[in-house]
C-alpha cells in the first residue's frame, strides 16, 4: 500500500519484517533516517524521497514485481547483513577477551552483547533462557569457554592415485 504526499511517499512494511515495536523510518531526503511511534501498533511505514520512490517504481516494473516486494527483499538483506556484523563484532570482543575469560569461566558458556560479558552459565540452555528474557531483541553471542579460542576440525578424505 502507498501513502503519497507531495514530498514524500511512504511504503507499508509487513508486521513480520518489524523487530520490536511500532516504528516508522521516516526519510525527510535521501539517505536520512528519522525514528517516531506510530499511533496504531498493526502498522509501520517506511517513508522515503519522492526520487527513490521513482527509482523504485521503475526497477519494479523492469522486474516485474512490485515496489513492496522489492523494499522487503533489501530490507530483509540489509537485516541480515547488520546481523552478521554485529555477531562478528561479538566473536572479535570475545576473542580478544579469552585469555581472561579461560581464567575467570573455564568451560562455562559467556553471553557477550557490546563487547561485554553480560552472563555466564555452566548450563548453556538456563544462559539461553536468562539472555532471552533479559535482551529479546538483541542479538548476543553465546559461547563456551574452551581452552583455545577457536575450534580445529581435521577431516580425512580418501584420496584416489592415478593408475
Amino acid at each position: 500500500m502507498y501513502f503519497a504526499s507531495p514530498h514524500v511517499f511512504a511504503i507499508q512494511i509487513p508486521s513480520r519484517l518489524r523487530d520490536s515495536g511500532p516504528e516508522v523510518y521516516n526519510g525527510e531526503k535521501e539517505g536520512s533516517i528519522l525514528m517516531q511511534e506510530v499511533t496504531s501498533p498493526m502498522s509501520a511505514g517506511l517513508a522515503v524521497s519522492a526520487g527513490t520512490m521513482s527509482r523504485l517504481r521503475t526497477i519494479a516494473r523492469e522486474e516485474g514485481t512490485t515496489p513492496q516486494d522489492l523494499a522487503e527483499k533489501a530490507i530483509r538483506r540489509f537485516l541480515r547483513q547488520e546481523a552478521r556484523r554485529r555477531i562478528q563484532r561479538e566473536e572479535d570482543a570475545y576473542r580478544a577477551m579469552h585469555a581472561e575469560l579461560r581464567s575467570v569461566y573455564p568451560d562455562q558458556y559467556v553471553a557477550v552483547l557490546g563487547g561485554q560479558v553480560i552472563d555466564h552459565d555452566p548450563d548453556q540452555l538456563a544462559l539461553f533462557r536468562r539472555v532471552e528474557e533479559r535482551y529479546p531483541d538483541a542479538l548476543v553471542l553465546i559461547r563456551q569457554v574452551a581452552p583455545e579460542t577457536e575450534e580445529v576440525y581435521a577431516f580425512r578424505s580418501p584420496r584416489v592415485d592415478e593408475l
